[in-house]
């Protein structure tokens, strides 16, 4: 599993309203966003390949709880996406 999937966790989530992140070189790169709802206890998850989120025509979302179980399941679906994502530029 990539680096940047292994250390998230509920608590790091927790720490920002919306977490994003990407992987590789810029403006050809794999990018992420999670955004915690406490509230409902969920966390949304996206993965996409252009600068912003509200500008990809790439994304792919999810819906997790938002605890260890459904964290560390998005966290697997991260890998996979990251995969895929690795695959398409062979």
């Amino acid at each position: 599993m990539h680096p940047y999937f292994e250390k998230l966790s509920p608590h790091e989530i927790n720490k920002s309203t919306i977490l994003t992140g990407s992987i590789g070189a810029a403006f050809d790169d794999f990018r992420y966003r999670i955004k915690p709802d406490t509230k409902e206890g969920r966390v949304y998850c996206a993965t996409y390949s252009v600068l912003s989120y509200e500008k990809a025509r790439d994304v792919e979302e999810r819906e997790y709880a938002y605890d260890e179980a459904g964290v560390e399941e998005m966290k697997l679906w991260l890998q996979e996406q990251y995969e895929k994502y690795l695959k398409s530029r062979e």
